[in-house]
């Protein structure tokens, strides 16, 4: 069995984690319920899915230009853009999420997406990663980015700690 890379970087989600795990159960539910077979295999084109919290507020929005599907548990999307808003009436955005692809698979209620290509992760004005090779994993609710990894702190140290 071949070992896993260790990764170069690895970031966990403390805040703003369930708009991004909503909005893609929501868009493999959707793809995968209700329709016939021939229907799933004909790629979505330009999907735009919003996530809204209890209080009826935006607090993602996910992008992409293709959506494919491939199995109950596996959608591919193409120029993934996710963003994340504060639950207010603020709306102000919180992080972004930007891949020219990812493969999002489902099994139960885990989720997990990944890509090969590049991954640019902003969040709060603060923190900026970009690498490739990434994965989210919703259970551990970690993002994993083992190659080509920068992080740009746009704050101070003592503001990042807080």
């Amino acid at each position: 069995m071949p070992t896993q890379p260790t990764p170069i970087f690895s970031l966990a989600l403390r805040q703003q984690r369930r708009p991004f795990a909503s909005a893609l159960l929501a868009f493999l539910t959707f793809t995968t319920v209700g329709f016939s077979e021939s229907i799933r295999t004909a790629p979505i084109q330009n999907i735009k899915i919003p996530a809204y919290s209890q209080a009826g507020n935006r607090i993602g929005l996910l992008l992409g230009t293709e959506a494919i599907y491939v199995s109950n548990s596996e959608i591919h999307i193409k120029n993934l853009d996710l963003t994340l808003y504060t639950d207010d009436s603020t709306a102000r955005i919180t992080s972004t999420l930007k891949a020219p692809s990812a493969q999002i698979h489902r099994a139960n209620n885990e989720l997990r997406a990944q890509g090969s290509d590049l991954i640019h992760i902003r969040h709060l004005d603060t923190i900026e990663l970009t690498g490739r090779d990434w994965t989210y994993d919703h259970l551990k609710q970690k993002i994993t980015i083992n190659k080509d990894v920068q992080v740009t702190y746009q704050a101070s140290l003592p503001e990042l700690l807080k």
